[in-house]
């Protein structure tokens, strides 16, 4: 079941200036057909306190002393309708107001003394409650209000006598005629309404399909756009590997915060970095463990007299050394200075 939203269909948006009736009278965040029905029990009362108002005004002309009687219950039924509703309880604001109508007619034909040609039109008054049976409670009450509607109008004729110029058969006539009308509109009130129902049924699982279908869509969307970027990350992290195993030591997997393998880019990062440094800190090893062995090949031709070829700064602190044990006339700014014959003989010399 969708909840209500902010949005509401456009025939509920073409009711604007209700709004402010549908606020203080139906109930907020309900499943939708909760929301239709408290909208229906709340337009209603509405209708039936405009119908109040009017009879209101008209007892300024009748001056019938129980007019305002009728028209106060009715009004307090249409509040205790609207607290019911207000609280999800609409089958019971739906009786009351179905009550509320069935009581109002009957009140005003139990008042008329006789049974005159003028009171079968307000038998068909009646119907009214036979209508609002079927939409407020469900489409089998109505029959349940026709029964009552036609026992009462039964037992009217029964025990009001009649009027001047009204006969037996002229009574029953307009009874049957009557009696037709209210079984017409049940039937028809049954069908229309079962025939609503099912259509906004029919709608709202549509409605809810499309949510659904939209829903796997967008899922389908984002499951898709993780996947390339997944292949592109493993493909990323794959060629970071591959040109750091080809010498470039300074390589790093650029991904962000946001992507999937992020965590394993990092590792990977910061283990590309370790190893720089650690080759790095061998590659220093190197230059210091070559001076080392210069300064002592040089020292041991100093001590047997023979010539000595140049030293070659290494930039390492084995350089202060050989500037405390050799001359200064010793040492090679540049590294062309260094005799040829050592330089050819160096390198093998001093990597044992």
């Amino acid at each position: 079941m969708q909840t209500r939203t902010s949005n509401f269909s456009s025939a509920e948006q073409s009711i604007l200036w209700m709004q402010w009736w549908y606020r203080l009278t139906i109930p907020v965040n309900v499943a939708r057909e909760s929301e239709r029905r408290a909208r229906l029990v709340s337009i209603v009362v509405f209708l039936l306190l405009l119908d109040n108002l009017c009879y209101g005004v008209s007892f300024f002309f009748t001056k019938s002393s129980t007019l305002p009687i009728v028209i106060g219950i009715e009004t307090v039924l249409c509040i205790v309708a609207l607290f019911f509703n207000r609280r999800q309880a609409y089958n019971t604001a739906g009786g009351i107001l179905t009550l509320t109508y069935t009581l109002g007619i009957t009140a005003v034909i139990l008042l008329i003394p006789h049974v005159s040609i003028g009171l079968f039109p307000i038998f068909a008054l009646l119907i009214i409650p036979q209508v609002l049976a079927a939409t407020l409670l469900s489409p089998g009450w109505t029959f349940a209000s026709t029964a009552f509607n036609i026992a009462f109008i039964f037992l009217i004729l029964e025990l009001k006598p009649l009027a001047a110029g009204v006969t037996v058969a002229i009574s029953l006539t307009y009874f049957f005629i009557v009696i037709t009308m209210l079984l017409l509109v049940a039937g028809i009130s049954f069908v229309l309404v079962k025939n609503l129902l099912f259509a906004l049924q029919q709608r709202d699982t549509a409605e809810e399909a499309a949510v659904l279908e939209r829903q796997s869509t967008a899922v389908a969307e984002v499951k898709a756009r993780e996947k390339a970027q997944l292949e592109q990350s493993i493909r990323m992290i794959v060629e970071a590997q591959t040109r750091y195993a080809n010498g470039e030591v300074d390589v790093r997997v650029p991904l962000t915060s946001d992507n999937v393998l992020w965590s394993v880019a990092g590792a990977l990062n910061n283990l590309f970095s370790r190893l720089q440094r650690q080759q790095e800190a061998n590659h220093d090893s190197e230059r210091v463990l070559h001076a080392v062995r210069l300064l002592q090949h040089i020292i041991a031709l100093q001590r047997q007299g023979k010539p000595m070829p140049l030293y070659l700064p290494s930039g390492t602190i084995v350089d202060q050394l050989a500037m405390t044990l050799l001359p200064s006339s010793q040492f090679a700014h540049d590294k062309r200075q260094q005799p040829e014959p050592y330089r050819q003989r160096s390198n093998p010399h001093l990597s044992r």
